[in-house]
């Protein structure tokens, strides 16, 4: 029965205290068979019969704490020892079981301070000399220590290993082809646009989308369809990533896009900043004017990182911990390229066109059969390529040059086979779903093919000496005499002597093939291709310049992106991150970035991360460490996290297998893991030294005590190694370091037995350390790793040495 209002309980009759008394046995021996819910249950039945009894709550904290419910357990306990009948031997037995309830449920957070002072009575009855007291008195000092610094020190933990150079690789121009987080989220067969005149005012003050790239021209398009709720529209865009340098590529053409909306231009001004955020974003070379603007822009930002605060637009923010890195980057562009030329340039660069149809005859054809398509498309290769163009889209392929005019009929059969080999390409395009782009920008690959520049605005041509008869000619397709061969020649020295190469494409870190110029080996109309197709979807590019295709299909994204920032004034923020996405994320949702506003989102509507997955693990790091800052959205299913996979994509049949470790546990029957197993007992000594760096670390923030070291006792160590102790690296080797007595084990014979060690059948005093704070063997020579200072010193006393070794082969890389 439960107690009165005023704290009395009515004396039981005899057969309910019989009741509770059977009840007390069954719940003992349910509790002695493991079955703690249900013994829990029928001891608080007994509880409710005889509330005198102190017996009763006694046991059920014992039941409670077996389940890990320590609140129950503690009130459970306070129940017992307010009961008159609580003997002194019960508290000894209530005692050890209350330090321990506290312990753990104050880390944990089930436990408040406030529950343990309004029963400070019983905290004072059951308090001893004990050493579970003891343990629970220095977590009590220890409350205050759970803090921000303590969070950051176990986020910032290595997740992974190293490989022995750790160099961050720089990808100049993106891979993933333009998109939208609104309207075309999803696969083809399962959209999921986000409409956002369907949300709630509460929702559209405050999305935020967490990705890399420039923006989303549809959020845009999507906000002049919110009428009257225009007012309470709110985006706050967050783009991260781990090098430095491509944030600072990122940050130019936004400072170009804010010149743009900022002030009153003419109209060839207005084509100048234009033209640079062009070149900026998609050219391996550009005007010198455009390299003075871009310089100008760069001198700004250096500028404005080193004012306090920080001057950037007001709609920009960047993140305080980036900025010295981002300015190093910003630094190099502006101080370190002056010894870079055109030709040395495009000594790195391989061009090879790839046109496809235009769209007038994939709109005519596209719902046809597939042999249609392709006899139209031989018809176009008939009519509409020239001799020339064909030769420049696969002469470097063929072994033997194309014959001369003179040999007309080697000549003519030379032709024939590369007209039949770009019909097979082609083919394949349509066949593998590839080969939508259009033919807008044809005339212009032929053009790059021999300037390797794409043409500038038309009004900015004068600027350009021969530039405008060149390009006609290619464009009409107009026959060449020797005087238009000596304008190309000469055209392409007016190119080398007055562009410059791209400083965006070039970082300080950069080696690449023995080279100190970037690689640029892909089809650059690639891109302007993909934003065409982009343009026509969204049914934002609706005609193409031919005079200047390439520089029209781009602005037509980036006068959307002006746009939308202007539209949007005061209700947008695009925000700067850098750093590991996984890291990163969790800095975020622990609030450990102490340089991160406090009102910035914490969670996002949706989250894109292209193929960052394939080098972090794929969707298991994506569970643990992205979707926790996805917002829920209940009741309307809009937030999701989603990523692409290129890396590995030829490993996997479908997307149920590249998910299986997640996908493939739901679809099978669950009760056959209740089975007991046989157990397997392994040895995990060797790892156990990195277990307890890791847990004494994060020590105040885990939500469980550990009584090992204090993070004081953790030491960061640095060597320095011969860096022509290990030869160039694979992109396959992850390292780690093995520490061992050389008096015992050598380190070659250590690491072939690594099996018969984690089986137990062979035992040696050795540890392994997976995820070193940095090993770099190439450059540098540096290795460092965090580890208990009195287990160094040991070592040290003992004569211990330690290794690298590749933990894909167990070869040792150096010691």
């Amino acid at each position: 029965m439960s107690p009165s209002k005023e704290g009395t309980h009515r004396v039981p009759k005899a057969n309910e205290v019989h009741s509770a008394a059977v009840l007390k046995e069954n719940a003992s021996q349910l509790f002695k068979e493991a079955k703690f819910d249900e013994a829990a249950e029928k001891y608080r039945q007994a509880e409710e019969i005889s509330p005198r009894d102190a017996v009763y709550p006694s046991n059920l904290s014992a039941a409670l704490y077996e389940l890990g419910d320590y609140c129950g357990s503690f009130e459970a306990i306070c129940r017992a020892v307010q009961k008159s009948d609580c003997s002194s031997s019960l508290h000894q037995r209530l005692s050890p079981r209350m330090a321990k309830c506290l312990i753990y449920g104050s880390r944990s957070g089930t436990i408040s301070y406030e529950l343990i002072s309004q029963n400070t009575f019983a905290v004072e009855i059951l308090e001893s000399a004990s050493q579970e007291w003891e343990n629970w008195r220095r977590i009590e000092r220890e409350k205050s220590g759970v803090s921000a610094a303590t969070r950051l020190r176990l986020v910032e933990l290595p997740k992974s290993k190293s490989g022995p150079y750790p160099r961050l690789e720089y990808f100049k121009i993106g891979h993933d082809v333009p998109m939208s987080l609104i309207d075309r989220w999803g696969t083809q067969q399962d959209e999921n646009p986000l409409v956002l005149n369907q949300l709630s005012l509460s929702k559209i003050s405050k999305l935020a989308f967490f990705f890399g790239g420039c923006g989303d021209g549809d959020l845009h398009k999507s906000f002049t369809q919110l009428g009257k709720n225009k007012k309470h529209f709110r985006v706050h865009l967050t783009l991260l990533d781990i090098h430095p340098t491509t944030l600072a590529r990122d940050l130019v053409p936004f400072v170009l896009m804010d010149d743009l909306i900022a002030s009153r231009n003419s109209e060839e001004d207005e084509a100048e900043i234009k033209a640079t955020l062009f070149y900026t974003y998609f050219g391996i070379l550009m005007p010198s004017y455009c390299h003075h603007r871009f310089q100008s822009v760069v001198k700004r930002l250096i500028n404005g990182f080193q004012a306090t605060p920080l001057i950037v637009p007001a709609w920009i923010h960047v993140d305080a911990g980036a900025v010295p890195r981002i300015v190093r980057s910003l630094t190099f562009w502006r101080d370190g390229l002056s010894d870079k030329t055109v030709n040395g340039m495009l000594s790195c660069h391989v061009f090879g066109s790839n046109p496809n149809l235009p769209p007038e005859i994939m709109t005519k054809y596209g719902d046809r059969h597939l042999q249609e398509l392709k006899h139209e498309r031989v018809i176009y290769i008939r009519d509409m390529m020239t001799d020339e163009e064909v030769i420049q889209l696969v002469g470097r392929t063929f072994a033997q040059p194309c014959p001369r005019r003179s040999d007309p009929l080697s000549r003519d059969k030379w032709l024939g086979k590369a007209r039949q080999c770009v019909y097979k390409a082609m083919c394949k395009d349509v066949e593998s779903g590839t080969g939508w782009a259009s033919l807008n920008a044809h005339r212009e690959e032929k053009w790059y093919n021999k300037m390797f520049v794409f043409i500038p605005p038309t009004i900015l041509l004068k600027r350009h000496d021969g530039f405008e008869r060149v390009w006609k000619s290619i464009r009409e397709n107009s026959s060449t005499d020797s005087g238009d061969g000596d304008l190309f020649k000469k055209v392409k020295t007016d190119i080398s002597s007055s562009w410059k190469p791209n400083p965006s494409l070039f970082d300080r870190d950069i080696d690449e093939e023995g080279t100190d110029y970037p690689i640029m080996d892909g089809n650059p109309f690639g891109p302007i291709r993909h934003f065409e197709r982009f343009g026509v979807n969204s049914q934002l590019l609706t005609t193409v310049d031919r005079n200047n295709p390439a520089f029209s299909i781009a602005m037509f994204f980036f006068d959307a992106v002006v746009n939308a920032i202007k539209d949007m004034r005061g209700r947008l923020k695009l925000e700067f991150l850098l750093g590991d996405v996984s890291q990163q994320l969790a800095k975020v949702n622990f609030d450990t970035d102490s340089s991160r506003p406090m009102d910035f989102p914490k969670t996002f509507t949706r989250m894109w991360l292209s193929n960052v997955p394939d080098y972090t693990h794929g969707p298991l790091n994506m569970a643990l460490y992205v979707v926790p800052n996805v917002e829920i959205c209940q009741p309307q299913a809009t937030a999701s996290v989603a990523a692409n996979c290129l890396l590995n994509r030829g490993l996997w049949p479908d997307d149920d297998t590249y998910c299986h470790t997640l996908s493939r546990t739901l679809q099978n029957p669950w009760q056959l893991y209740t089975r007991r197993v046989p157990m397997r007992r392994i040895n995990l000594d060797p790892w156990c030294m990195e277990l307890k760096t890791v847990l004494a670390e994060g020590y105040e923030a885990l939500p469980f005590p550990v009584l090992l070291s204090s993070p004081c006792d953790i030491g960061v160590f640095e060597v320095s190694v011969p860096t022509e102790v290990y030869p160039r690296p694979s992109n396959l080797d992850v390292m780690a370091l093995v520490f061992c007595n050389p008096k015992v084990s050598m380190v070659e014979d250590l690491l072939s037995s690594i099996d018969d060690i984690l089986e137990g059948t062979r035992v040696a005093p050795l540890h392994i350390l997976t995820a070193a704070l940095a090993i770099d063997l190439r450059r540098n020579g540096v290795i460092k790793w965090r580890m208990s200072r009195e287990s160094v010193r040991s070592m040290k006393r003992e004569g211990w040495v330690f290794a690298v070794f590749s933990t894909d082969h167990y070869r040792p890389g150096g010691s």
